[in-house]
């Protein structure tokens, strides 16, 4: 990241790669003073049997059915199609927070716990373990005689 970029280049790939993604996809308004938004997907894929999927937007709430939008911060498609319905700038809508790089070592406060240990014979050996099950009579198979 260079000095004064305000995102980085993999969350500008991301959102360059939604913006694209984006463009075939159809918009249903639910109720435009909540902010809900019905997102039809594009039809997508080699075989043309992916896409035609439901996703629900609300922009007040800053959710996405997808849910790509909560886990990464960073727009999904969905959510940019109704931003551009809706003419909002879609870089207003990455959930970026402050970040706070961790400082040097030696600005880490010391804390005088004891180091702890594992006890060598609590510990378990390689491999699967042996079974604990006790066997009954139904475990046991006939003798299967051929004639």
């Amino acid at each position: 990241m260079a000095v004064g970029d305000v995102y980085t280049a993999y969350a500008i790939e991301k959102f360059r790669r939604a913006e694209a993604k984006a463009s075939g996809h159809t918009v249903t308004i639910f109720h435009r003073i909540h902010e809900t938004f019905e997102v039809i997907t594009a039809l997508h894929g080699f075989h043309m049997d992916k896409g035609r999927n439901k996703q629900v937007v609300k922009l007040n709430e800053g959710t996405c059915s997808c849910n790509k939008w909560q886990s990464f911060g960073i727009p999904c498609s969905h959510v940019l199609v109704v931003s551009a319905h809706m003419r909002i700038d879609s870089w207003q809508l990455l959930l970026c927070s402050e970040f706070n790089p961790i400082p040097h070592e030696s600005y880490w406060s010391y804390h005088d716990f004891p180091i702890l240990h594992p006890n060598p014979t609590s510990m378990r050996d390689k491999g699967r373990p042996r079974s604990s099950r006790i066997r009954n009579e139904m475990d046991f198979k006939e003798l299967r005689v051929r004639v």
